[in-house]
């Protein structure tokens, strides 16, 4: 089965504009946030594996506004920068392994 979403999402974007896009990421990011904050309540604890299930559901909405915001700001440039600071976050792990290591030596 050809996997055709990102073809899907580029015309949502192109029917619905790219300022109507943008709102959209607000809120289902909004959604997310709003998700990932019932789970520390009383009621998600109650049902965990029903709040579980939301939080997936808008992670993938998100992940889907996430795609569409790159085809607005440029896939290249934001894989690029993404690049930049995966390479700066394993400096940042290994400085702090090094760091470790060296305290447990003393």
């Amino acid at each position: 089965m050809k996997d055709d979403r990102l073809e899907v999402l580029a015309k949502f974007l192109e029917i619905e504009g790219v300022e109507a896009q943008k709102k959209m990421a607000i809120e289902e990011m909004s959604e997310l946030t709003k998700e990932l904050c019932k789970s520390w309540r009383e009621k998600a604890r109650k049902n965990p594996a029903e709040n579980e299930q939301y939080i997936r559901e808008e992670i993938a909405d998100v992940a889907n506004m996430v795609d569409i915001l790159k085809m607005i700001y440029g896939v290249e440039k934001i894989e690029k920068i993404q690049h930049e600071k995966t390479e700066r976050g394993k400096k940042i792990i290994a400085d702090g392994l090094a760091e470790k290591n060296h305290d447990a030596e003393e």
